[in-house]
């Protein structure tokens, strides 16, 4: 078995860290009920975005929510919608968000120095206990550090291209 996991690994490196890491960030993502008031508040914002097909204005108590940026909202409603009303759908956002973050970093660091440096940077952001215990919080920081990350990534990657 491990065997085959390693020689899978050597022909699919990024296909197989990409599912190892999901599979990771989602391992215990609904083993607990959503925290109030944060969890709470944010997963009702995007549930009644999904029940009411109104995706432009996030509401909270029939008022105007715009304290946050939408996006976190859309994807949380979207997943509320698909999968049910579930603890672990109104948290897929944030793991979306510490996937991207994870996956940044390992495609940038095999790109830029080594597969063995790639794999223990994120083997390290993955084992770090902050960044795993807010991609299973339901709000909006750990979808906005992985798209910051992923901009950062970007613009590292354009500048030493130059």
């Amino acid at each position: 078995m491990l065997a085959t996991l390693r020689s899978w690994h050597q022909r699919r490196p990024f296909l197989f860290t990409a599912l190892a890491l999901a599979a990771w960030l989602l391992l215990t993502i609904g083993w607990r009920p959503l925290a109030v008031p944060d969890e709470g508040r944010y997963a009702t914002v995007a549930l009644d975005m999904a029940h009411s097909g109104q995706w432009t204005v996030p509401l909270l108590n029939g008022m105007p929510f715009f304290h946050k940026p939408p996006l976190f909202y859309w994807i949380t409603g979207a997943a509320l919608d698909l999968f049910g009303n579930h603890a672990w759908a109104a948290r897929l956002a944030s793991a979306l968000g510490a996937w991207c973050m994870g996956m940044g970093l390992y495609a940038f660091m095999r790109r830029y120095s080594s597969a063995r440096q790639a794999n223990w940077s994120l083997l390290l952001l993955a084992s770090l206990p902050l960044y795993f215990g807010t991609a299973q919080y339901a709000n909006l920081d750990m979808l906005v550090a992985g798209m910051i990350s992923m901009t950062i990534f970007a613009g590292a990657h354009t500048a030493l291209r130059i």
